[in-house]
């Protein structure tokens, strides 16, 4: 089975963090900096027979409100299973975002207000996500509720730090080998 990590510039530093073979299972991450929802579903279009898919995009999509996200989620996630039917896609949270260390004190305030309305989309978009796998067999929602992921951005307040690429790509391995794991289990099981 090959599993596939796909998303935006969050990503793109995790290829060092993220094993290419996880339990016997070969895996491929694909990065698109500055890709929104709706890119990456015309892009998804050259991906196909992965039985696991890991989704990380969203980021840039949230200056508008979350109903009109998770449509465009809806669209991206018919996609993928017209190309890769019964395919197991585990969608990983959305982060917020802080203001920029680069920037001065005066503009770093008015990236607060900005950014107040910015995460508040983030988190209902991330609720939607949650809501809609509920709903969907082989959809997962991975919340990571212990883990504060600001404290792993880099300076500029996006995108991960070295620690964070690091860390990310540790929770990326752990959930595809969780699910291996059980995939093994399930056989296993299945001829007893």
């Amino acid at each position: 089975m090959k599993a596939l990590v796909i998303g935006d510039s969050m990503i793109k530093y995790l290829k060092p963090h993220l094993p290419d073979v996880i339990l016997g299972h070969n895996v491929q991450l694909e990065s698109f900096p500055g890709f929104q929802i709706k890119g990456l579903m015309e892009k998804i279009k050259e991906f196909s027979e992965f039985g696991v898919i890991v989704l990380h995009i969203g980021s840039n999509d949230c200056f508008v409100d979350a109903k009109t996200n998770i449509t465009e989620y809806e669209k991206l996630l018919q996609e993928i299973l017209l190309k890769n039917p019964g395919c197991e896609i585990f969608i990983t949270r959305i982060l917020t975002r802080l203001p920029s260390q680069y920037l001065d004190v005066k503009q770093r305030l008015s990236e607060c207000i900005r950014l107040r309305q910015w995460n508040k989309n983030v988190k209902a978009l991330n609720e939607m996500l949650d809501i809609l796998s509920t709903n969907s067999p082989n959809l997962h929602f991975c919340s990571s509720p212990k883990i504060n992921w600001n404290r792993y951005l880099a300076l500029d307040g996006v995108h991960f730090s070295r620690f964070g690429n690091d860390a990310f790509g540790q929770y990326l391995t752990f959930i595809l080998s969780d699910y291996f794991a059980w995939v093994t289990k399930s056989k296993t099981d299945s001829l007893r």
